[in-house]
């Protein structure tokens, strides 16, 4: 039997695939922000599926750094 972790990275991989096609398939309308390896420390993580406080910070990091790319007049 897998452990949880695991079952939610499968999870997590096949959710990625589908917002991965979602985008690919309106690349006007939809901005994809892969946010899978972005938490590497086990202090990044809350429990499996949720980040800690930390994380989050990270992952906001990483959206603002992703936006500002494709919005760099309207993001400071």
């Amino acid at each position: 039997m897998e452990d949880g972790a695991t079952v939610v990275r499968q999870m997590l991989t096949l959710f990625r695939a589908m917002l991965e096609d979602l985008a690919e398939k309106h690349p006007e309308g939809v901005i994809l922000v892969p946010t899978q390896g972005t938490l590497h420390d086990r202090s990044d993580w809350h429990d499996e599926l949720h980040p800690s406080a930390k994380g989050f910070d990270a992952i906001v990091t990483h959206f603002s750094t992703v936006l500002r790319k494709h919005y760099p007049d309207r993001l400071p």
